[in-house]
Parts: C-alpha cells; sequence; structure tokens
C-alpha cells in the first residue's frame, strides 16, 4: 500500500502526541524499546514495522527481514480491539520470534496509559481539561453499566420466553 506512505508522518504525529503523557514503569520495557515489529494486517494487506521507544513509535513500511525481532501477524478488527482495550472473541494473533518479547509487548500494550486529563490540561487548560475528562468517565461508566444491564435484561428475555432454565454452574 503505497498510499500508507503518505499518511505515516501524520499518523506517527497522532500517535506520539498522547505517548507524551504516559505513565509508564519505563524500566519494565527496556528490553522492548528499540526493536523492530513487523506487523501484518492480513484483511487490509498492509505490512508495516514499528519501533517503540520510550516516548514514541516509528511507524515505516521499510522491510528489513534480517533486523525484524518479532513478527505480528493480525486482522483489523483484532487490532482495533487491542487498541481499544475491547473484549473480541475472535481475536487473531500469530507472532514469530522472541516469546519474551512478545509477553512484553502484550503487557506493555495492555498496561499503556495515557495521563489524558494532562493532556487536555496543556491544550485547552485546567478548568476544561477536567470537566471533559470527567465527563468522558462517567460516560464510560455509564456505557459499561447500560452494557452489562442490555446483556443481562437479554439472558433473562430468553430464558423467560423460551422457558428455559439456568444450569448449575450459571
Amino acid at each position: 500500500m503505497e498510499m500508507l506512505e503518505h499518511f505515516l508522518p501524520g499518523l506517527s504525529q497522532v500517535i506520539n502526541y498522547p505517548l507524551h503523557y504516559q505513565v509508564t514503569n519505563h524500566t519494565r520495557y527496556q528490553r522492548l524499546y528499540g526493536k523492530k515489529l513487523l506487523w501484518h494486517i492480513e484483511s487490509l494487506k498492509l505490512d508495516f514495522i514499528m519501533v517503540i521507544e520510550t516516548d514514541s513509535l516509528q511507524i515505516t513500511q521499510e522491510k528489513d527481514p534480517q533486523n525484524i525481532h518479532l513478527s505480528i501477524t493480525t486482522d483489523l478488527a483484532s487490532l482495533i480491539a487491542l487498541a481499544t482495550d475491547s473484549h473480541n472473541p475472535k481475536q487473531t494473533f500469530t507472532l514469530q520470534g522472541d516469546n519474551e518479547l512478545a509477553n512484553l509487548l502484550k503487557t506493555y500494550l495492555k498496561n499503556l496509559d495515557i495521563d489524558w486529563q494532562g493532556l487536555l490540561t496543556d491544550l485547552l487548560g485546567p478548568d476544561l481539561a477536567y470537566l471533559i475528562h470527567d465527563q468522558v468517565k462517567r460516560t464510560h461508566h455509564w456505557g459499561k453499566k447500560s452494557q452489562q444491564a442490555f446483556i443481562r435484561s437479554s439472558h433473562d428475555y430468553i430464558v423467560h420466553t423460551n422457558s428455559l432454565t439456568p444450569s448449575k454452574e450459571s
């Protein structure tokens, strides 16, 4: 995908700006930093190399198989679920390379924590940043509760309308 090359600089800026506000124990991830990770996104037929540093990501389409430390093959839905910390039962990742490095990458991505309020404070000022951050947290909490209530009531409806009895394990 040659078109990606035109978007890489902008994509890198969009990704890297929030990374300056990450709350991360960098000593834990020293072994991951600077390593070339080759990503294959099968559904897009897209390959790119990502290099993670302490406060940035470099994304290129350079292909140098000699220096790849870990190769990750996935589909777009799994990548989005990973990036948004969503549950996707059909997530598929195929990893080739150093297992320790793969586990470290998984831990890094799972524990990546951005200080969004700090980022918003620098952009908008402390008062507006607090209001936005607080509202987003409340909305997220409400969404989670609504999702759980929907699943619970759907389950109850299905059981009731079909005269099903839950198993002892439920």
